[in-house]
């Protein structure tokens, strides 16, 4: 310590740290073994929002214990595979039976909650069906609009056979539309109990 000073060297303090234990609820229990992934965790209410993302999630985990199981397919004769197959597919088996079970109340959530005038399911094909539009009137702004090739020996002219100007306009309003249907329909799902 004297040497750091000498040397000029400005002294740190020590940390230190505390660990704070965290007594769970009755009630919070099953919303910690859901951050655990715990299956109890499908049991519990919850909100239309988080089971999609819990849904999203097992898709994600599906596609991860698939690649797991394709790496250990095989091995070259006389060496063990980092991971057994069996269990891999076991787990890989119950979590699509679990996904299943998920994508099955959503889907008969989104069929029976109420949104505006009719169902939730109403609204989510709305939102495809803009999505579509709104891609097309994009893509279609985009190739209409006249490009030129600088270095071309090509004397062609193109010209656009719609107004560019309101197919984009018409792009841009479906976006909005858009964006305000998906706003509200995400504000739908934190209202929203998941059914059984």
């Amino acid at each position: 310590m004297a040497q750091d000073k000498e040397q000029g060297h400005k002294l740190r303090p020590k940390l230190t740290y505390e660990v704070v234990r965290t007594e769970w609820t009755a009630e919070e229990s099953p919303r910690r073994n859901a951050l655990a992934g715990n299956a109890e965790y499908e049991e519990m209410n919850m909100k239309l929002a988080e089971a999609l993302v819990q849904r999203s999630d097992m898709t994600k985990r599906l596609e991860q214990l698939k690649a797991r199981l394709l790496r250990n397919a095989k091995v070259q004769e006389g060496d063990e595979p980092a991971e057994d197959p069996a269990s891999l597919l076991v787990e890989h088996d119950r979590l699509a039976a679990d996904l299943q079970r998920m994508i099955a109340r959503i889907n008969r959530t989104n069929s029976r909650a109420a949104f505006d005038s009719g169902a939730l399911t109403d609204a989510l094909a709305a939102r495809d069906v803009l999505r579509l539009r709104q891609g097309a009137y994009r893509d279609l702004a985009e190739e209409a609009t006249p490009t030129w090739m600088i270095g071309s020996r090509s004397e062609v002219r193109w010209r656009p056979m719609i107004s560019v100007a309101e197919i984009q306009k018409t792009a841009d309003a479906l976006a909005k539309e858009l964006r305000d249907l998906d706003s509200r329909i995400q504000e739908a799902n934190w209202h929203t109990e998941l059914m059984d």
